[in-house]
């Protein structure tokens, strides 16, 4: 039996243990991705089947991905001007090329601005119309 405290280091969250229980077969970057979705989804609030579905869009969970004519990486495809400006505003300092940083600051803006109209516009859009974003 887990501890329900989770300062705790065998307490398990709700949502950790309905993660592990619906995990698929995953290896390589996609694997990468689903940790570090998960953990930031965990670590930031933020509805951990969002985060993936918005990842799928943008990359297929790949970090290696590179989109806009060059401009754009990672799971989240972020752009270096964006990248920057939202590390200045929470005053982080993080790696864009790291699929966990990619994941930790997607979290900090969508728990921030919640569902945007600019970042990731279309894909939001794309997974409203069909039900699978909400």
């Amino acid at each position: 039996m887990t501890s329900s405290n989770p300062n705790n280091p065998k307490f398990i969250s709700y949502n950790q243990m309905c993660l592990e229980a619906t995990k698929p077969p995953l290896i390589g970057e996609q694997a990468e991705a689903w940790d570090a979705i998960q953990r930031a989804s965990e670590k930031y609030g933020i509805n951990f089947k969002l985060m993936w579905e918005l990842s799928f869009c943008e990359s297929r969970h790949r970090q290696s991905a590179v989109g806009d004519s060059g401009l754009a990486v990672g799971i989240f495809q972020w752009h270096n001007s964006s990248w920057k400006a939202y590390c200045s505003h929470f005053g982080v300092k993080l790696d864009r090329y790291s699929v966990y940083d990619q994941a930790e600051l997607t979290a900090l803006v969508l728990s921030e601005e919640g569902v945007p109209n600019g970042n990731w516009y279309n894909c939001f859009r794309q997974y409203h119309v069909y039900g699978t974003i909400q």
